[in-house]
């Protein structure tokens, strides 16, 4: 749109949506835009002849992106932190044209009328020692800290959580109540329904194929190749899923029986059957923890016992491999 403008009718363009930050000109028009999270913000600056209160065009300027947090990670420059083994450094100061990022003071005394009343989001009810973000491509701390509580709270065989239903990221130290809201934003609810043996092996190789995919999950063992098509399916502990046998099945409202994401491939021929209620995700997940105080990494990962194991395709010398799903 820009390139097909004469120059002067749009000054400056600022962007959004799409969470991708955006700082450069198109055809001599600044443009920016942020990320999602409020991490990040831009400056532009508008010259006028104060004679004629025209744009000196030639002089704007734009800066950014620029951190909008008290802290950043001291060898990276970001307030949010980067995965892949980068070395962030620890939390500094962030200053902003040499000049340390104070609090408005004006700001702070109408803040404070409503510190009473977010004090509880304040409580510590729990502590993690690593990261705990979203990982969409493997299993990971989080995703099965997920399913592991959801599977524990419901007392149920297998458990699966939708990856859009994870908002934000946990870093090492305390986990506040409000840590929990940002995490699970939205109100799900806790959610068990019946299903065979063989639904299971069905909705589990339609979702984890699908758009969504992977989704997290507790009490169960995949085998996937790198497309996400499920090779094997069994309980955690080694032992087969009966075809005709039924099981507990435990995740949010959102998958069972409302049918979002890929769910809604499953409910187009899986009637739900036998449906409890739990509560919001949320209250759950805040019980779940104080209970537990503690997460440690090695509760719910194990190198060497894979919950997704992401196998490689070799089709020079692989056979075909028969598999009991029922379609």
């Amino acid at each position: 749109m820009l390139e097909s403008l004469d120059p002067g009718i749009i000054d400056a363009v600022v962007g959004g949506h799409n969470h991708n930050i955006v700082h450069h000109w198109v055809n001599g028009v600044p443009v920016v835009q942020t990320t999602s999270g409020g991490y990040y913000s831009h400056i532009i600056y508008l010259r006028f002849d104060h004679k004629t209160n025209k744009l000196i065009s030639d002089k704007t300027l734009i800066e950014g992106p620029l951190p909008t947090c008290e802290k950043i990670f001291k060898n990276t420059k970001r307030c949010d932190f980067i995965e892949n083994n980068v070395d962030t450094g620890p939390l500094v100061q962030y200053s902003f044209h040499n000049k340390e990022i104070l609090p408005d003071k004006s700001l702070q005394m109408i803040f404070s009328r409503w510190y009473n009343e977010v004090r509880k989001m304040k409580e510590v009810i729990g502590y993690t020692e690593e990261v705990m973000i979203r990982v969409k491509d493997k299993e990971n701390l989080l995703g099965n800290f997920v399913s592991d509580a959801i599977r524990i709270i419901t007392n149920s065989d297998f458990s699966v959580y939708n990856n859009g239903g994870l908002r934000s990221t946990w870093y090492p130290g305390d986990i506040t109540v409000q840590n929990l809201h940002e995490m699970f934003p939205i109100d799900n609810i806790v959610t068990t329904w019946k299903m065979t043996g063989s639904e299971i092996k069905k909705m589990m190789k339609i979702i984890q194929k699908g758009k969504r995919g992977l989704y997290q999950i507790s009490g169960l063992s995949i085998k996937i190749n790198p497309v996400h098509e499920v090779l094997d399916i069994k309980s955690y502990d080694g032992s087969e899923i009966i075809d005709n046998k039924e099981y507990t099945f435990a995740g949010v409202n959102f998958e069972i029986p409302f049918g979002g994401d890929d769910f809604e491939n499953v409910i187009s021929w899986y009637q739900p059957r036998d449906v409890e209620y739990y509560g919001l995700i949320r209250d759950n997940m805040i019980n779940y923890i104080r209970s537990i105080k503690h997460i440690r990494a090695e509760d719910y990962i194990d190198p060497n016992h894979k919950r997704i194991d992401i196998v490689s395709m070799n089709l020079k010398n692989s056979k075909p491999l028969a598999f009991n799903f029922l379609f």
